[in-house]
Order: C-alpha cells, then sequence, then structure tokens
C-alpha cells in the first residue's frame, strides 16, 4: 500500500524511479480504487478511461492526481495501511519480548513510515 502511494506523493530522486509509474502501465492501485470508491458523480468513470488507456502525457496525469486528492484516494490508502499495521503489531502481543519481536515491530513501522 506504501508503495501505491508513494507512486503518486514520492520523490522521483527519493524513491530512485520516476512517480507514477503504476498509472501509467494501466494499473489500479488502492489510492486509485479509493478515490473511485469515494467519488460520487460520473467522473470517475472518465478517469478509469484514462488509466485503463494510459496515462501519456503530463495533463492527463495531473488530471490523475487531481481526480485523488479530490476523492481522498491517498489519504483512504493510508489509512488502510495504518489499519493494517495496527493489526500486526497487535498481533505480535501473542510473541515474548525477544530480538525477533523487535525486528518485526520494526519492519511494520517501517513498511508503512517509509517515503522510498
Amino acid at each position: 500500500i506504501t508503495d501505491d502511494v508513494l507512486d503518486f506523493i514520492g520523490d522521483s530522486k527519493t524513491l530512485g524511479k520516476p512517480t507514477g509509474n503504476d498509472v501509467r502501465e494501466k494499473k489500479m492501485t488502492l489510492p486509485l480504487i479509493r478515490a473511485f470508491r469515494n467519488c460520487e458523480n460520473g467522473e470517475s468513470e472518465h478517469i478509469r478511461i484514462k488509466v485503463l488507456n494510459g496515462v501519456k502525457t503530463e495533463e492527463d496525469w495531473q488530471e490523475v492526481i487531481t481526480f485523488i486528492q479530490r476523492y481522498r484516494g491517498i489519504e483512504s490508502a493510508q489509512e488502510d495501511a495504518q489499519a493494517y499495521a495496527k493489526s500486526a503489531l497487535e498481533s505480535l502481543d501473542i510473541l515474548q519480548t525477544s530480538d525477533a519481536r523487535d525486528a518485526l515491530t520494526l519492519a511494520v513501522q517501517h513498511i508503512v513510515e517509509r517515503d522510498q
């Protein structure tokens, strides 16, 4: 989920790859899916067709970004990631305190909070 979010809001230099690759490759990722779900008008069909046909221009990309921002796709996906992380951390509570448990805790936190 974090990778999906970073594809929209990450920094290309930090990520080491251009942002927007998933959409340009016609992939429906969680921020886009959440924006579709939050959209209550016909605008979603226009964006869906644009993505399925391939986002080819900067103007197309900006239109997709604007749609995702307008309908809280990023925030909704981040909320999902946080919920999954919380569940994962709660699942670790059954384990005895150990280096392995600490490593898993750090891994979960890093996955959700990373910026690259």
